[in-house]
Order: structure tokens, then sequence, then C-alpha cells
């Protein structure tokens, strides 16, 4: 096949990348006793899926198809034709080696010096889900059928009994199937309702101790006391029960919350999925990772700076910044509000002037803060909560233009990935079910675009040197 392909084809980069990693995880998934089906090494279906992946096709059978039509794939695959149902058993069956290799490719992009941990950017994009928005059944609707299924199963054991015609293998796992679908949905609705009584009694215990500690009762609405059972009109998809009814650009779509993590140079650092709809809760692990990225890096947390937009700002997520050590930049409000912020936002540096000023008697420093947050920290004759003078503190880190200049480099860094995902490679709906298929999925389609810019970049030659060991050749790449 050498024959019809360049010899400076990309696909040689692809074969030269899997002689560079460490692919122990994925022979240990098959026998060696000799028996079973005919064995296709990993290092061609790996091959293969990154190829296909980097252009765009995702299906199992497009890419069988593709392992018959196309030279570069029958390259990749030993000139072998690969059945669309060993490909997805194998994306099924290798979850957490797919996830090793991410890490492992990461760390070859940092020996080639491609990627600066430094400065990093983090967002989230909605993935419709493979299944329907009409699959969604009500919390009485998943009760009904579940006791439908209990009852038709009854019936073909009775029918089997009477005719000595057993239902066929298929049809049986067909239904179980579909019995833990409806058993999943239900147990997911009453998990929500779980947590919708648990955030209420947290709720209920901090304002009973704000006012304990106030000595009065606080103003405002009590918390809503949620019902004693679950919504009947609480709503689950019987498909992929993981997925949620979430709210896109575009209209609602059943799907995932699918979280990036991007340097300046546009690599992907780090990704997950969840079916939270807001990212507000999604930056903790995002530091979480970040932490670990570090130690591997050999960077410390305060020498990091992340930048993420409105949607991850919150008063407990800036507290985050001084136990994490990591510079954040979250913008406290939308894009369009960003532009009429005044440069009278609360300075923490000012604090920190008045104590230097005053360094030499204390009082005279308690003195002046006072009258600093008599002046900065009243709005219409009240003290302002602590949400607002979190973001007043922000504002402050993005008001200056150097603030300005470095927060803007958000949108290239991160949102041009999801561009390119989306649009250039026409990633738009998971082919996978459940949080972990989905993980692992969008894990894949993450190392791929990695590997695109990889090769873009020039990393085909560092890859040939590593594996030669030539070390001047590296040191000097």
């Amino acid at each position: 096949m050498t024959e019809w392909l360049k010899p400076n084809d990309e696909v040689f980069v692809y074969q030269e990348l899997l002689q560079n990693l460490d692919l122990s995880k994925f022979y240990e998934n098959y026998r060696n006793d000799g028996e079973g089906g005919k064995f296709i090494d990993p290092v061609h279906l790996l091959g293969v899926i990154f190829y296909c992946y980097s252009n765009g096709i995702y299906s199992s059978r497009k890419i069988e198809e593709a392992c018959i039509v196309h030279v570069r794939c029958r390259y990749l695959a030993g000139n072998m034709p690969i059945d669309h149902s060993t490909i997805a058993r194998f994306r099924q069956k290798n979850l957490d080696g797919i996830k090793d290799l991410f890490t492992q490719f990461l760390v070859i992009l940092y020996e080639a010096k491609m990627i600066d941990p430094r400065l990093l950017a983090a967002d989230g994009t909605k993935i419709k889900a493979n299944a329907a928005l009409s699959k969604n059944k009500t919390y009485n609707r998943l009760e009904q059928m579940a006791r439908e299924f209990v009852e038709k199963g009854q019936a073909a054991d009775d029918a089997e009994k009477q005719s000595g015609v057993r239902e066929t293998l298929r049809e049986s796992a067909t239904r179980k199937e579909i019995e833990e679908r409806i058993k999943k949905a239900r147990s997911i609705v009453e998990e929500r309702h779980r947590a919708e009584v648990k955030q209420f009694e947290e709720k209920v215990h901090q304002r009973e101790e704000e006012e304990k500690e106030a000595g009065k009762a606080k103003r405002g609405r009590k918390p809503k006391q949620p019902p004693s059972a679950p919504n009947p009109s609480d709503k689950a998809n019987i498909t992929d029960p993981d997925s949620r009814i979430m709210k896109s650009r575009t209209g609602y779509l059943q799907g995932y919350n699918a979280q990036s993590i991007s340097t300046r140079d546009g690599f992907v650092l780090g990704c997950s999925v969840t079916n939270e709809e807001n990212d507000m809760h999604q930056l903790i692990p995002v530091l979480e990772l970040i932490h670990d990225l570090a130690a591997r890096f050999e960077v410390t947390p305060d020498e990091i700076c992340l930048l993420a937009d409105a949607g991850y700002f919150s008063y407990e997520n800036m507290m985050a910044e001084y136990s994490s050590g990591i510079d954040l930049r979250l913008s406290p409000w939308r894009e369009q509000k960003m532009k009429d912020i005044s440069k009278d936002c609360m300075y923490p540096h000012e604090l920190q002037r008045i104590c230097w000023e005053h360094s030499a008697w204390v009082p005279c420093i308690a003195g002046s803060v006072a009258a600093w947050a008599e002046e900065h920290l009243k709005e219409k004759g009240e003290w302002m909560t602590k949400e607002a003078v979190a973001q007043q503190i922000m504002g402050a880190k993005l008001v200056t233009e150097a603030g300005k200049k470095l927060y803007g480099m958000r949108k290239y860094m991160i949102e041009s990935i999801y561009g390119i995902i989306k649009e250039n490679r026409k990633f738009r709906s998971f082919l996978t079910r459940g949080l972990d298929g989905v993980n692992c999925e969008w894990t894949l389609v993450n190392m791929v675009h990695n590997i695109k810019l990889g090769i873009k970049k020039g990393i085909g030659s560092f890859l040939t040197h590593r594996r030669s060991g030539d070390a001047r050749a590296i040191a000097g790449f």
C-alpha cells in the first residue's frame, strides 16, 4: 500500500505514534491459548480509529467501509478487512485503555515542548446523546412500564411452559436490557428527589446558623420544602437514562455537558462529560485535574492561570482559588456586560496599599480598612452580600487593560476547539450510551484533536527520534 502514499503522508505519523505508545492494556483482553476467533492487532484497530475520527468518520459501519475503499485506512489496517462489530466491541471494552492513551500522548507533547500548562482555558459544550427527546417518560409512566414488563416476562414464561417453545437468547436479552433501563430511569428520578431533600436540609441548617449568629430572624423567603415523594411529572430517558434534557443555542436536546481544558496553543489537557446542565459545579473537578497535571508536568499550581466564562462563577468557586493556589479569571458577568464594567470596581490591592502605608500602628490599619470598607462595600446604603463582593473582586482583575487582554484569549483558546470538533469534524452526537461510554468517546475525540494538531506542528520527526533514542535530536527538536 505504500506505493499509493507519498513519503511524507500523515498516515506514517499515526503508525509511528502507535509505536511510541504503551498498548499493553489492550493486549490483556485477548486470549493466549490459541482458541477463539480471528485476532486483529490493536495497533491496526487503533490506527484506523484514530485516522477515521480525525476525518469525521465515527460510525463503526462507516469505518468498516473505509478499511476497504480508503488507501490510508487499508495501510493502517494492515490491508485486512475489519468488521464493524469488531470495531464496536473494541471501543466498548477498552474504556480505561483509551483514557490512558490520552495521558500518554500528553506526556509526549510535553516532552516535545509543544504544550505550556501555565495558561489554560476551560469551557463546556452541549452534545446530543444517542437517545431521543420523545423517550423521556414521567415517573408515573415509568412505574406503569415496569409493571407491564414484569407481566410480559411472566406471560412469556407461561407461554414457554404451554408450547415448549423458548424465546430466543436475543429476545430475552433485549427484554432484560429494556427492563434494566426502565429500572435505572426510575432510580435516577428518585435520586434527584433525594438530592433536593438534602439540599433543602442544608439550606435550612445554614439559615438557622446565620440567624443564631445575628441574633435575629433573617429577611427573605424561607427555603421551599420539597414533596415527600418524587414528583409524578419528573422525567427520565429510557434509552439512555444517564442523559438529560438540556438547553442549547439551537433549542432543547437530549444530551450531555462535555467539558474540556485547553492550552494557549490549542491542545486539550483534560476532558470529561457530565449530565449536569450548569457549568458552575464543574470548576472544582477541573481544578483537581489541573493539580494532577501540574504534578505530572513539574509545574506548581501558583504558576497556572485558568480562564473561564460566567457559567463557572460563584462565591464558592472563587474561594477555591485560595485553597487551590491557581490564579482564576472567571468572568462575573456575561460577555455583553463585560464591556460596561467601570474602573470603579473594588481593587483588592487597595487594602494592601493601606496596610503597607500604616504598618507601624495596627489600630491605624484597622481604622483605614474600616474607612475604605465603608466607602466601597455599601450599595444604596446597605452592606453588600459576600457574592456581590466576590463579583467586584473578580471584576477588579478583569477591568485593567492587562486583565482584559488576558481574558480575551479565552475565546480562541477553547471555543475554537469546539468549532473544529463540531463543525470541521462533524462530531455533534455521541454513539455510545451511559456516562462511562460517553466519557470514553469524548476522551477519544479530544485525543484525536491533539494528534491532528501535533501532526500539523511537526510531531512526526520527534516521534521518530524518540523511539530511536536519539537524545541530542530530541533535545534540539
